[in-house]
């Protein structure tokens, strides 16, 4: 007998990382910053792919912060998740801004 999970841990982290990303559109970082590390922190059933798009969206929030190394440091981590989703030309291309900015 396979015992199902319930619902709710399925949802949480897909609430959590959809108020990231509205957070993040609307300029909120720290709050999108909170609500990415509840996905990352989450011990529910996170697919790999969602949560390399929530260090993304970490990253690009503390980008906008200013945060340059914990933003490079993000941009490093969806790609040893190794997702099944291809992903390294948003990576790269977030962290070149991040890198560029730090270096600035």
């Amino acid at each position: 007998m396979v015992k199902s999970v319930p619902e709710k841990l399925h949802t949480e982290p897909n609430a959590a990382y959809d108020t990231g990303m509205e957070h993040l559109a609307t300029g909120r970082y720290i709050s999108a910053i909170d609500e990415f590390d509840k996905v990352l922190k989450s011990t529910s059933v996170v697919g790999k792919a969602r949560k390399a798009h929530a260090y993304i969206g970490r990253g690009r929030a503390k980008t906008a912060l200013r945060n340059f190394d914990l933003a490079i440091q993000d941009f490093e981590k969806p790609l040893k998740l190794n997702p099944a989703e291809n992903i390294e030309q948003q990576v790269y291309f977030y962290r070149a801004i991040a890198v560029e900015s730090l270096n600035h």
